[in-house]
């Protein structure tokens, strides 16, 4: 999630896809580490005050925030 370091508050607003600004306004600010197979996972308060590395799939969105985009299986080309 490149796009907080390169978008400012006021342009990720204008991404056209709800998820994609609210995930990037979210991570913006938290510390990531890169793993080994170049994901990068971020730090979110864990139990006890320790940090937990999360996947982007993984960390808490607001309400409201549209929900995952649900791929057609009638998609040609797409796997089953």
């Amino acid at each position: 999630m490149l796009l907080a370091g390169y978008f400012s508050p006021e342009q990720t607003r204008l991404i056209p896809h709800p998820r994609v600004a609210t995930l990037t306004e979210t991570i913006r600010g938290l510390p990531a580490e890169q793993i080994r197979n170049g994901d990068r996972r971020f730090a979110l308060p864990g139990p006890q005050e320790t940090l937990k590395l999360t996947r982007t799939g993984q960390i808490p969105l607001p309400d409201g925030t549209p929900p995952i985009a649900r791929i057609d299986p009638d998609i040609p080309g797409h796997p089953a």
